[in-house]
């Protein structure tokens, strides 16, 4: 077992050591109906037993390599949240399921099937395992319905049996049943979340959706689609993200807002994964050797260090500048806070225009790189014989550049409140060690993903591959 799997193992074992905490002090304060006695037992046994099975599964047919870029960014992805929320929790069930869903997010890099199953089922049954004082309303209908078609698409994808229709099926059921789970398609759902701290909503909607991301990136690059599946997902993505963007044009709530940033986050990792695949099953053009493109994979990184950073970068900024205010979920909270606190209020800016992709922040240059991969040259034309645009992805790139303008103009609505509109009424500041901490994690991830926003897998050796393609392809024209 590698060191990244025993980091894995080790923050599921916290996020449980947690839950048991929870349930003795609960155990000892409350009393012991049989109910309670029985749904306590359920989420004791649900953590343990999952806890297991992730152990069992590494050791004997799964492993992670820390070598690999995307274990890389998935860690650093994983541990910043687990940093950052950990300060902003109030709560030691929003630490706990935080450092679940964290090890989940690294299982999610394994290079064996099953770990992607389990990664993505099991952040799913944290819903259960963590959620307060045994509520029932994780036990929708809805969530059983999309934990089948989940389950039933991936072992249909991840087996192939032959038939392409069957592969393209399960692709659809696939993404419909992460889709159901995650409150993501067809329409985003984030009315549950109001009111809610920022860790809590990073660890129920931002780890799951990076993990969700992941997972289906390794699907299409182990098991690669034809055309008509990569397009059948891109309409579906580009539909989820189209009404997120709609839904975040109009919303007040912050809590919201964030939930919503984090479903926008998976609909792009979406994206880049489909692009992923379609290099994957297809060969590249001669251009794509000797270009500055960059490749699917490279989007998909850039895009989970990016937005995770600017994410977390706004849920520490949004919690610094909320002490002490009366209605703090709503963003008439935060008007005029660039006049009242200037400098505490730069965290929040810095991050609120990333997301918006406003250039030189980080989130502008992955937008231009995504955008220009998929409308530069994919294939030689029957008729003329000249290379064009791919006219799937051709499509698909001018709905996601509407869908990024809609998602320009929401954030770019919050930054004209907290710079142009009135101060709001507030009570005096009561600034805590920890936010402050939080805040200062933020930044130094958000700085060091805006030095290199789109060399996150840049390195030496792969340079040598280039140049000796590069070679290799001269000496064959000679």
């Amino acid at each position: 077992m590698t060191s990244v799997a025993m980091l894995a193992c080790l923050l599921l074992a916290i996020g449980g050591g947690i839950s048991f905490t929870l349930e003795g002090a609960a155990r000892s304060t409350e009393e012991a109906t049989p109910r309670s006695r029985r749904v306590r037992g359920l989420r004791i046994g649900i953590v343990v037993a999952a806890f297991l099975l992730t152990v069992v599964t590494l050791l004997s047919i799964g492993s992670i390599s820390i070598t690999q870029p995307l274990t890389q960014a998935v860690c650093l992805a994983g541990l910043s949240t687990l940093l950052v929320g950990g300060l902003l929790a109030s709560e030691r069930t929003s630490l706990a399921r935080l450092s679940w869903n964290s090890g989940l997010l690294v299982l999610a890099a394994g290079d064996h099937p099953w770990l992607w199953w389990l990664a993505v089922s099991l952040t799913m049954v944290s819903k259960l395992a963590f959620a307060e004082g045994g509520n029932r309303s994780q036990w929708s209908p809805l969530y059983w319905v999309s934990s089948l078609l989940w389950t039933v698409g991936f072992l249909v994808w991840a087996i192939p049996l032959g038939f392409e229709v069957a592969t393209h099926f399960a692709a659809v059921l696939v993404l419909a049943g992460l889709g159901g789970q995650l409150g993501w398609f067809p329409f985003p759902r984030v009315q549950q979340f109001d009111g809610k701290g920022n860790s809590e909503i990073a660890g129920e909607t931002l780890l799951p959706c990076l993990t969700a991301g992941v997972v289906l990136r390794q699907l299409l690059l182990s098991h690669p689609l034809d055309e008509s599946a990569l397009m059948t997902l891109a309409t579906m993505t580009m539909f989820a993200l189209g009404a997120a963007s709609l839904r975040m044009l109009r919303e007040e709530h912050l809590s919201r807002r964030l939930a919503l940033v984090s479903l926008t986050t998976l609909s792009v990792l979406c994206l880049a994964a489909l692009l992923a695949g379609w290099e994957a099953g297809s060969p590249r053009a001669d251009w794509a050797v000797t270009s500055n493109l960059l490749t699917g994979e490279e989007l998909f990184l850039s895009i989970l260090l990016c937005e995770t950073a600017a994410w977390l970068l706004v849920a520490g900024g949004t919690a610094w500048l909320s002490s002490g205010t009366d209605g703090v979920d709503f963003e008439e909270t935060l008007a005029g806070a660039a006049v009242r606190r200037p400098i505490a209020s730069l965290p929040l800016m810095a991050g609120t225009l990333s997301l918006a992709g406003v250039p030189p922040f980080p989130g502008f240059f992955w937008r231009c790189g995504l955008l220009a991969s998929l409308v530069l040259p994919y294939r030689v034309s029957q008729w003329t014989s000249l290379t064009e645009p791919h006219r799937g992805f051709w499509v698909v790139a001018v709905a996601a550049a509407v869908c990024f303008v809609l998602i320009a103009l929401a954030h770019l609505k919050l930054f004209a409140r907290l710079t142009f509109e009135e101060p709001f009424r507030h009570r005096g500041v009561q600034r805590r060690w920890n936010t402050g901490m939080a805040v200062l994690a933020a930044l130094v991830l958000f700085a060091g993903v805006a030095v290199r926003p789109l060399s996150v897998v840049s390195g030496a050796d792969e340079e040598e591959v280039v140049i000796g393609e590069i070679g290799d392809r001269r000496e064959n024209a000679l």
